[in-house]
C-alpha cells in the first residue's frame, strides 16, 4: 500500500520569517537543531501514515469545510519552550488562544474522523517549532516578548519526508479559506 506521511498546516509568510529570524539570531550558536524557516509552519491536523488514496479522498471534503471557513488572525505570544521550561523538547513561536484557530482544529480532525482517518489525538496548542534538542536542562534563555499577527487565509495539505538532513515538506494541495465579507 502506497502511504504518506500528511500534515494539514498554516506555512507562515516571509515578513513573520524574517521578523522570527532576527529574534532568534544571538541564539543561533547554541546546541539546538534549527529548523530550516522554510519549513516553519503552523500544524492545524496531523494525520502520520496514511494511505495516499485515503488523503486524496479527504480533499474535496475538506476542500468544502475549508471553503466556509472565513479568514481571520491570530497572534503570536512569545518564543519559548515548549511543551513547556520544565518538560522543553523544543524552542517554538507559541501562540495566544485563539477562538477561531481552535474551532478549525477541531473542525478538521472531526472531518478526518468522518473520512475514517485517526489524526493525531493530542491537545491542540498551536506552536511553530523553531529548533529541537535532547538536553537535560534547557538552557535559560531571555527572549525578548515576541508578538505579530498571523493571518490565517489558507491552508495547505503538505506530504513529509524524513530524511537524514530532517524533515522535507512538500505541498500536496492548497486550501483558501473563504474571502467573502472580507474587508
Amino acid at each position: 500500500m502506497n502511504t504518506v506521511r500528511a500534515f494539514f498546516a498554516v506555512p507562515l509568510p516571509e515578513t513573520l520569517q524574517d521578523l522570527v529570524q532576527k529574534t532568534i539570531e544571538p541564539y543561533a550558536g547554541l546546541p539546538f537543531k534549527w529548523v530550516k524557516p522554510e519549513n516553519w509552519h503552523l500544524t492545524i491536523t496531523f494525520l502520520g501514515e496514511v494511505p495516499k488514496e485515503a488523503i486524496l479522498a479527504l480533499c474535496e471534503p475538506m476542500a468544502t469545510l475549508l471553503a466556509k471557513q472565513q479568514p481571520f488572525v491570530v497572534c503570536t505570544s512569545s518564543i519559548d519552550y515548549f511543551p513547556s521550561r520544565r518538560k522543553a523538547r523544543v524552542l517554538a513561536i507559541l501562540f495566544e488562544n485563539c477562538a477561531a484557530l481552535q474551532a478549525l482544529a477541531q473542525n478538521m480532525v472531526a472531518l478526518c474522523k468522518e473520512q475514517g482517518l485517526a489524526p493525531d489525538e493530542k491537545p491542540f496548542y498551536p506552536h511553530v517549532t523553531l529548533a529541537r534538542f535532547k538536553l537535560k536542562k534547557a538552557p535559560d534563555l531571555d527572549i525578548p516578548a515576541f508578538q505579530a499577527p498571523l493571518c490565517v487565509r489558507q491552508v495547505i495539505l503538505f506530504q513529509s519526508t524524513l530524511t537524514a538532513e530532517g524533515a522535507q515538506h512538500e505541498p500536496m494541495r492548497v486550501f483558501n479559506l473563504c474571502l467573502q465579507n472580507e474587508s
